[in-house]
C-alpha cells in the first residue's frame, strides 16, 4: 500500500532536512547549519560525507547555505532564500562540477550528508571566477 505525506507531513520532513526552526522557533535535531558542497560525480547510494566525489581546487570551501523559504503550498517545498557564492577560485578547476550537496559540516567528512541535486549544465570555473547558486535555484519537493 502506497501513501502521500499530508502538507502538514511534507513540511516537517523539509524542516528536519533542511535545518528550518518551526514557528516557535524550535529547530530541528540535526544541527541547523547546512553548507552546500560542489560534487564532480553523482552520490552513490550509499553516500556519506567521507565518499562524496567533493570539488579539490585551489580557493573552494564549502559555503553556508543560509536560510530557506517555504511558501504554505501542497506539494511542500523549500528553496534557498538568498543566493550561495563559491570562490573566486584559486586555479581553474580540473574537473567540471555536475551536482551539489547538501552538507552539515563546512569543512570536515563529521557532518551529516542531507540530499543532493544533480546540476541542469555542467560548471568549470577558471581562476578567480565564482561560481553562483541564485535565490530560488535550490529547490525540494516532497509530494
Amino acid at each position: 500500500m502506497s501513501g502521500e505525506l499530508s502538507k502538514e507531513g511534507g513540511q516537517l520532513a523539509l524542516r528536519f532536512l533542511l535545518g528550518i526552526p518551526d514557528s516557535g522557533g524550535k529547530p530541528p535535531e540535526l544541527p541547523p547549519e547546512r553548507y552546500l558542497a560542489l560534487l564532480t560525480a553523482a552520490p552513490p547510494p550509499e553516500a556519506t560525507m567521507a565518499n562524496l566525489a567533493e570539488l579539490e581546487t585551489v580557493g573552494y570551501v564549502r559555503a553556508p547555505v543560509g536560510t530557506w523559504r517555504m511558501p504554505d503550498t501542497m506539494p511542500a517545498s523549500a528553496s534557498n532564500d538568498g543566493a550561495v557564492e563559491f570562490g573566486p577560485f584559486g586555479d581553474d578547476m580540473t574537473e567540471p562540477v555536475t551536482h551539489a550537496a547538501l552538507v552539515t559540516d563546512g569543512a570536515s567528512t563529521a557532518g551529516t550528508f542531507v540530499m543532493w541535486w544533480e546540476l541542469d549544465q555542467e560548471v568549470q570555473a577558471l581562476k578567480g571566477q565564482v561560481v553562483r547558486f541564485a535565490p530560488d535555484r535550490l529547490t525540494r519537493t516532497i509530494i
